[in-house]
């Protein structure tokens, strides 16, 4: 997913703007691939059952949100 990614930020500037998009992106990524292990060991501190409980509202959330979505989509053509 990285490649395809940084095929559409990168060509969603011009040329001049492309070293200072990319470089944006790497520092999200870098802090979205770092935050996420400091959340989870809080959240095991307070229960271990909690990361797979929460990972399971989460994912029924998604699929709430997706199935919604689609339905809004397929109605409205």
């Amino acid at each position: 997913m990285s490649p395809n990614l940084q095929t559409i930020v990168s060509n969603s500037g011009g040329p001049q703007e492309q070293g200072e998009i990319l470089g944006m992106n790497q520092s999200v990524q870098s802090l979205a691939q770092g935050i996420p292990p400091i959340v989870a060991g809080i959240v095991v501190s307070i229960n271990i059952y909690l990361p797979i409980t929460l990972s399971a509202a989460f994912t029924l959330m998604a699929w709430f949100a997706f199935f919604t979505y689609r339905q809004s989509k397929n109605t409205s053509t």
